[in-house]
């Protein structure tokens, strides 16, 4: 079996052709890849075919919500991003309006009902519950 490189050149920079530390993906229905890169809090996408992704929320994206080290990535089935934001404790999810904070929203880590502890995934069920 031959492996293919789909994204990333193997190198960490903020350039459209690498990846800085990921650490989760997700690949839709039209084999885009979300990547969550740790290392330069933001979430890159690269369409099927592209070497060159496009930085599309996060720290490193003027006028887009800031994030701190995401770990994970999701898409639901409406198309709506949904990130683990693990620096800041909370997941962040897009919607018609833009992004917005979902769960964790208390600005602080804990194990209180409306914080998280260091969030590492995120999943939906079969009835598209968080």
């Amino acid at each position: 079996m031959n492996a293919t490189v789909i994204a990333g050149n193997g190198t960490c920079s903020s350039q459209p052709n690498t990846i800085c530390n990921p650490h989760g993906i997700f690949i839709d229905n039209n084999f885009t890849l979300y990547i969550a890169e740790y290392g330069l809090s933001r979430i890159n996408r690269f369409r099927n075919g592209e070497l060159n992704g496009t930085a599309i929320v996060g720290s490193m994206v003027p006028g887009t919500f800031a994030l701190s080290y995401p770990m994970g990535v999701v898409l639901d089935v409406d198309g709506y991003l949904f990130i683990v934001d693990q620096g800041n404790n909370r997941i962040v999810g897009s919607g018609p309006l833009g992004f917005r904070c979902i769960v964790g929203c208390s600005g602080s880590s804990g194990s209180a009902l409306n914080q998280l502890q260091g969030p590492r995934s995120l999943a939906f069920d079969t009835d598209g519950n968080l």
